[in-house]
């Protein structure tokens, strides 16, 4: 072989070897890509906006240390825009542009549309706040920080039935997150049916018009003596306001969907009183959590509802796993082999179906704040 053709053989190496050792230093060094799939307009933006910024606190705090084995973490937002189809199609996107993971849906609807395109993709699926019992007990790619609808449910029908001794219950509920509202209208009318009581359900769109003076009308008309209101912040609010101008003190109850700070700006002294159940606590008195809040306030200007805290849970979840195996398809059985993890008040146990559990209670409005029943 002439010496020449050594020559060329040598120098054709060295550039193979170069090209190999840029293009791994690249992808040593490129972001770690997450997706964001939430709702960020329209009237049910707050689970989204207050969500977006857990994941993004989360996210800066990870940077800030150097990322993951020095790669920072990147977080692609996408609004799902509270519809099925975009949900979807968001998804579909978030996916195309090489996200490891994609944390949302932030409502059950939408987690439902969501859930069979991470199944094809095999990409998971973390929802800080989807509870729908539909996506329960199932091996798929789907995971939550929040625990399915059963627990806080059988614990708000105590709370209605034995505590306050309700017996004629009117339930109104946004079909439009008919997998949540699902939930809620089943197990109450079974129970209403085994307790002898009568139940008046009201569902509704919130896509579309509807008369909130109307129903609140009619349940002053009716012989309801207890109300429960299972829609968005803002609906149930709007429902409490209504209820209470037509001159009626009858119990009103409404579920962890309300449990965010344009409730009380929107429903004013209307909620006061008001009831319900979830796993988050705005006092916790632990230091993670007031390190968390105080954080949170200092970044954003307000303080974090349950969908932050859940959203930086399910952020740093992800990170965790992600630092213990980089590899993306590992994650979901990397989360469900550590299975607790340290939540910003207290343990979170992840099944080997991705489902959370959590010890749920009740909660009310007092003096225009979210208080613990049994907190002065």
């Amino acid at each position: 072989m002439h010496s020449s053709c050594v020559g060329s053989e040598k120098k054709s190496l060295l550039v193979i070897l170069f090209l190999i050792v840029m293009l791994s230093g690249c992808s040593e060094n490129e972001p770690i890509k997450i997706g964001f799939s939430g709702g960020l307009t329209g009237k049910h933006a707050d689970l989204g906006l207050y969500g977006r910024n857990g994941i993004l606190l989360a996210i800066e705090e990870v940077n800030s240390r150097g990322g993951i084995r020095g790669r920072p973490i990147e977080l692609i937002v996408k609004d799902d825009k509270q519809d099925a189809v975009i949900a979807t199609q968001v998804d579909e996107d978030l996916i195309e542009e090489g996200v490891i993971a994609i944390i949302g849906h932030f409502t059950s609807a939408m987690s439902v549309a969501g859930v069979p395109v991470a199944n094809r993709k095999k990409i998971l699926m973390f929802s800080p706040t989807s509870s729908t019992n539909q996506l329960s007990g199932i091996d798929d790619y789907f995971m939550r920080v929040m625990s399915s609808n059963i627990h806080v449910i059988k614990i708000l029908a105590e709370q209605i039935f034995e505590k306050n001794g309700v017996d004629s219950l009117a339930l109104v509920y946004d079909d439009q997150n008919r997998a949540f509202g699902k939930d809620w209208v089943d197990y109450f009318g079974k129970r209403s049916k085994e307790r002898g009581n009568t139940l008046r359900v009201y569902p509704f769109d919130s896509r579309k018009d509807f008369s909130f003076s109307q129903f609140a009308s009619e349940v002053s008309d009716s012989d309801a003596d207890g109300v429960l209101i299972v829609a968005s912040a803002l609906d149930a609010a709007m429902f409490c306001q209504q209820i209470r101008k037509a001159g009626s003190e009858i119990p009103i109850f409404t579920t962890m969907w309300s449990m965010s700070n344009d409730f009380l700006q929107h429903g004013g002294t209307a909620t006061e009183g008001v009831s319900f159940t979830n796993w988050f606590d705005p006092k916790h008195p632990g230091e993670k959590s007031l390190n968390f809040r105080k954080k949170y306030n200092e970044r954003f200007g307000q303080m974090p509802t349950f969908a932050s805290h859940f959203s930086y849970e399910a952020a740093m979840i992800l990170i965790e796993a992600l630092q213990k195996n980089s590899d993306p398809s590992s994650l979901k059985a990397t989360i469900i082999q550590q299975e607790i993890f340290e939540g910003t008040q207290g343990q979170i146990r992840i099944d080997k179906y991705g489902d959370a559990d959590r010890s749920p209670f009740i909660m009310t409005v007092k003096d225009g704040q979210f208080v613990k029943i049994g907190q002065p």
